[in-house]
């Protein structure tokens, strides 16, 4: 294996990423109303899509000192990044010494990187920084008190920390020069890993174990890298076939799962109510309540009760919904003249930053409000819902026989 032919490897696996991550920032910044967790997740997905450019370049062109500094500038404020994330993940604020830690070491780090040649002290520094600043994030998720979050919300948090385990190994490879080890530089597979299993987890109905299902991809790729290799009698390349073979795969899987998550999420979502529906035998709506809350998605879909609307106009609200399968945002901030009913709806929409309203039955009011995307499958989702109406229906006329 040539360092010619390894480092053109490495250069396609940061391009590579970076326009998976790009593509996964275009779907977020489509949705017309990003949650909290979208909005720190672009900053964090951004921090690593410069990263994976400038490096892509670094490799492509040469060591060039500039390209190098931008590089490790954008690696001293990853942390921070990781931090805001992490935060909207548990939806609790973090210790103020620990943002002071992140913010102000990423600031110092930053700027040591533009200003001074690279050296022995400053790598690791770098390294020291980021090391502690994920041993301290890792802390706080481990010693979280999981009363605070849904269920659903938990299992996605140790998802996510299992795919950090897998993907934060090979983030460090990247340090191969400093540490002088014989590897490929695979930090732009670990976050096309780690991006594809945010994806995947927020599917509400897997079939796999997140972390079997990446430990499964790996295992596939690496057979059909040797089987490559042993086909063109050329086992020197091994790691550099790894490599690509990895980081085209979970390419077209993260691709794969943004045009199909649109659909899959509220529909696969909905199908799980139905099963769970009926093998739980519900027998009223507060059974029904109960079910979707604790299959719950913890951005993207939210169910309102009647007991939730206090200090609202019930009936004006009603009359608002009284024979509609979907009310949107973006329509009831233009209707002219809007309705005080209309200004209520929109005002509870912005509050749980969601764009539609989907109605499930009307005596009592129960709505579904659905983060729906800007572009997409929004009649689809109508269909679902109708489906989670016609069951309530169902109930609620056996609970009154």
């Amino acid at each position: 294996m040539t360092t010619d032919r390894l480092l053109l490897a490495e250069a396609l696996t940061n391009f590579i990423a970076a326009i998976g991550l790009v593509a996964y920032l275009v779907q977020i910044a489509r949705n017309r109303t990003r949650s909290q967790l979208e909005r720190r997740l672009s900053i964090f997905l951004s921090s690593m899509v410069a990263i994976f450019v400038m490096r892509g370049i670094h490799y492509s062109f040469g060591a060039s000192e500039t390209v190098k500094s931008v590089v490790l500038f954008f690696s001293a404020l990853w942390p921070f990044a990781m931090v805001l994330f992490i935060e909207g993940l548990l939806r609790r604020h973090f210790h103020i010494s620990i943002k002071i830690l992140s913010f102000t070491g990423a600031l110092i780090i930053g700027a040591w990187a533009l200003s001074v040649k690279a050296n022995g002290a400053f790598f690791a520094s770098l390294v020291g920084f980021q090391v502690v600043v994920l041993a301290i994030v890792a802390w706080v998720t481990l010693k979280r008190d999981p009363s605070t979050l849904s269920e659903s919300e938990n299992r996605y948090i140790n998802g996510v920390g299992i795919a950090a385990m897998i993907a934060v190994p090979l983030l460090v490879s990247d340090f191969r020069s400093v540490f002088h080890w014989e590897v490929p530089r695979m930090g732009a597979l670990g976050g096309l890993v780690f991006a594809y299993a945010l994806l995947k987890l927020s599917e509400k109905r897997r079939k796999r174990d997140i972390g079997k299902e990446l430990a499964y991809i790996f295992a596939v790729d690496l057979i059909g890298a040797s089987v490559f290799c042993l086909i063109w009698q050329d086992f020197r390349s091994f790691n550099v076939a790894c490599l690509l073979i990895l980081t085209l795969h979970f390419f077209i899987l993260l691709l794969k799962q943004l045009v199909l998550q649109e659909r899959s999420q509220v529909q696969d979502w909905v199908l799980s109510l139905v099963e769970s529906i009926q093998s739980e035998k519900v027998k009223d709506i507060v059974d029904f309540h109960g079910v979707l809350t604790q299959r719950l998605g913890s951005q993207s879909i939210y169910p309102v009760t009647e007991q939730d609307l206090s200090g609202f106009d019930i009936d004006g609200l009603k009359s608002l919904v009284k024979g509609s399968a979907v009310l949107d945002l973006s329509l009831l901030k233009k209707a002219n003249p809007q309705s005080e009913a209309g200004q209520q709806m929109a005002y509870l929409l912005e509050s749980h930053q969601m764009n539609q309203v989907h109605v499930i039955g009307e005596e009592p009011l129960y709505m579904i409000l659905v983060n729906a995307p800007a572009i997409g499958n929004a009649s689809d989702y109508q269909n679902e819902m109708q489906i989670l109406k016609s069951f309530l229906s169902l109930i609620q006329r056996k609970a009154h026989e």
